[in-house]
C-alpha cells in the first residue's frame, strides 16, 4: 500500500533549549504503527458499545467492520483486506445499523 510510503508520523524526540521546546521528527508510517492504532481504536469502540445508552445505536466507520460487507466483485482482490476489519460478533450485538464507506 502506498500509505507506508507516503504517510508520515510526527513524534516527540526530546526537548531542547531554555524554553524546553519539544523537538519533533517525522518518520514513515509502519504496519506496526497501524496495528497499534487499530488495537487502541478497536478498544475505544468496544468500550463505547458497552456503555448503557437509551436509544438505538448506529456506528459509522470508514472501513468495513467485516468481510461480509465486501461487494462480491472486490472479495477476491487481496488488497481488499486493507479496507476491512474482521471484528468479532460481539461488536454487532448493540448497533442496529452500521454504516461504512468512503465519504464524498
Amino acid at each position: 500500500m502506498s500509505d507506508y510510503k507516503n504517510i508520515r508520523l510526527a513524534e516527540n524526540v526530546g526537548r531542547s533549549g531554555y524554553a524546553a521546546t519539544v523537538k519533533r521528527r517525522k518518520r514513515r508510517l509502519t504496519p506496526e504503527d497501524t496495528l497499534v492504532m487499530h488495537r487502541a481504536q478497536r478498544q475505544w469502540l468496544a468500550d463505547r458499545l458497552s456503555e448503557p445508552f437509551d436509544g438505538p445505536t448506529v456506528v459509522v466507520t470508514h472501513h468495513a467492520p467485516h468481510r461480509g460487507s465486501l461487494h462480491p466483485k472486490f472479495a477476491p482482490n487481496w488488497l481488499s483486506a486493507a479496507y476491512v476489519n474482521e471484528l468479532p460478533d460481539s461488536f454487532f450485538d448493540v448497533p442496529v445499523l452500521w454504516v461504512h464507506g468512503p465519504y464524498p
